[in-house]
């Protein structure tokens, strides 16, 4: 089954995550308002241009298969690659988080990913390859970049953001792991202004400054 996240604050995502962020992000935007938005800090459901939560409502069960380590000792440096590439195109699969005990173990199997795939972020440098970048920036934008249908409180009216208290992201399990992936490939000293330029434009950067 999924395994429950803290409805707190998380550790892990510290104030350094962001202040390394930041620095990365002007360094290529000259202006620090490309990271306006804390990562710390569990987001909470507000009325606002963009709701929050699961991007697409699937109503079939999803098979999310686990493919094998990425840290795999008889891999090949091409066939690692390849392995890294398709695990990123996986993640672009969007769960409903609306329905909680909709594709548990396929939810649960995303996760483990994610964190795979950020684990071998910080242990190997130089893994994220320029011909790597339009599957990067398609996992991130497929997993931040969502709209949802019309927020209700507890009782299934509107949300009214004057009397009802804010509900906490269902989907942030994914969405914090995602985070911190795109955090580390923006503070990577492999990092490339040039190739990431075509990726990084006004519309992808409004869309990060509305979320």
């Amino acid at each position: 089954m999924l395994e429950q996240q803290p409805k707190t604050r998380k550790p892990g995502a510290s104030a350094a995550d962001m202040v390394r962020a930041r620095k990365a992000a002007e360094s290529f935007t000259g202006s620090t308002r490309l990271f306006a938005t804390q990562v710390d800090e569990v987001p909470t459901l507000r009325v606002s241009r963009r709701p929050q939560s699961s991007r697409h409502s699937f109503s079939g069960k999803h098979e999310f298969r686990m493919l094998p380590p990425l840290k795999s000792d008889d891999l090949t440096d091409a066939e690692r690659k390849e392995l890294l590439s398709q695990k990123l195109m996986q993640c672009t699969y969007v769960y409903d988080f609306l329905s909680p005990n909709d594709n548990l173990e396929g939810k649960e199997a995303k996760q483990r990913t994610l964190t795979e795939i950020l684990d071998y972020m910080n242990d190997r440098s130089g893994v994220i390859t320029f011909d790597m970048y339009p599957k990067l920036f398609k996992m991130v934008s497929a997993n931040l970049f969502r709209t949802v249908p019309p927020q209700i409180n507890a009782f299934g009216d509107p949300f009214d953001p004057e009397e009802d208290e804010p509900r906490e992201e269902p989907s942030w399990p994914h969405l914090y792991l995602v985070y911190l992936i795109f955090l580390r490939f923006l503070e990577s000293p492999d990092f490339n202004n040039s190739a990431a330029r075509p990726y990084i434009d006004h519309s992808f950067t409004v869309q990060l400054l509305e979320l």
